[in-house]
């Protein structure tokens, strides 16, 4: 018989990576990286340059007096940014003098429409003891949060020992994942957010902006998937020199190849992760991992974009496995009301 989405959740592959979860601790995830902050007084710009360079997709900022974690800067943030810049243009082409970059040059010579603190105060930065289980974090990072901290740090650091990120988490349990033999089609997320290659490029950034997303399908007229815009590309944007003939009145596709022709190494990237709703969460995974994206897009034979799995996704699949388990047992059962480990994934 066919098995429905809600039977998937107590597969024992799936209650298998909801245990290994369960008894992995935020003190036990491997942080290679010292915490990184941004002060809230660094330019915006030079923030964004800060992210770009750092190959970090999202930062914690600081408050300069009390020390404290204001909340969150993320790569993303740069699409509000262009589309200011957009309105604020003259002409159709982008001011020529500066360092050749278009959204320095812009921003050098335009008041920034918000501060850093205002922008970062949008995105929470949450915090966690070093006993949370990862399951904890799992949740956070599959609920809005790229990235959260571990407490126990140099309290001049805003007390972060550690910043886990989504990738970092990805990584600690593909092997857990790995195995589940759920089918994309039960966790995707529809409807596909997607644009048709000859858009203007300020709309696919307006989609962005709109949606607070930076991953959007960019599609042929057949509604085949040909381009995916990632945080790569925004990344691309504030640190790749010599784009002098970029505008954001371009079409969306010749916007996508002349930026990645001018930046190092986006050549060489996948177009787009893509996998089929039959498939497994071992092939979500495998592109996942091959690709260095944090979406895969669920396509037909024709390669016409469905739905989408995000690494948030693969990370909710669980955590909803979790509290399906504690209600089957009544949450009652744990006389905490459901806090404690749920001993379901320990049958």
């Amino acid at each position: 018989g066919k098995m429905t989405g809600k039977k998937h959740l107590l597969d024992p592959e799936l209650l298998s990576a909801v245990k290994f979860l369960e008894l992995h601790k935020a003190e036990d995830m491997v942080v290679e990286q010292q915490p990184i902050l941004i002060s809230e007084k660094m330019p915006l710009v030079k923030a964004f340059l800060f992210l770009g360079t750092g190959h970090v997709r999202a930062c914690p900022v600081q408050d300069d007096t009390t020390r404290e974690i204001i909340g969150v800067l993320a790569m993303r943030d740069t699409a509000p940014f262009l589309l200011e810049m957009h309105r604020l243009q003259s002409g159709n082409e982008y001011p020529r003098e500066g360092n050749n970059n278009i959204l320095m040059d812009f921003i050098a010579g335009t008041s920034t429409p918000t501060s850093l603190r205002e922008m970062a105060k949008k995105r929470p930065f949450l915090m966690f003891s070093p006993e949370t289980t990862l399951l904890e974090l799992a949740h956070a990072l599959s609920s809005g949060s790229h990235i959260v901290g571990i407490t126990g740090g140099d309290p001049d650091k805003g007390g972060v020992a550690k910043v886990v990120t989504q990738g970092m988490l990805f990584k600690v349990i593909c092997e857990a994942v790995d195995k589940i033999p759920i089918k994309s089609r039960f966790i995707m997320k529809r409807p596909v957010i997607s644009v048709r290659f000859d858009s203007k490029a300020f709309k696919a950034f307006d989609i962005m902006r709109q949606k607070g997303i930076s991953g959007i399908a960019v599609v042929d007229e057949d509604g085949i998937i040909i381009h995916n815009t990632s945080t790569s590309d925004l990344k691309a944007l504030i640190t790749a020199e010599n784009l002098k003939d970029l505008s954001l009145e371009m079409t969306i596709e010749d916007f996508l190849v002349k930026l990645r022709a001018a930046s190092a190494g986006a050549s060489t990237r996948v177009p787009a992760a893509t996998c089929k709703k039959d498939d497994e969460l071992a092939v979500i995974v495998q592109r996942l991992n091959r690709t260095g994206y944090h979406r895969v897009w669920v396509v037909n034979s024709k390669r016409k974009p469905s739905g989408l799995v995000s690494m948030a996704d693969l990370f909710r699949t669980i955590v909803m496995a979790s509290d399906r388990c504690e209600e089957l047992l009544g949450r009652t059962a744990s006389g905490g009301g459901g806090s404690g480990p749920s001993s379901c994934a320990l049958q």
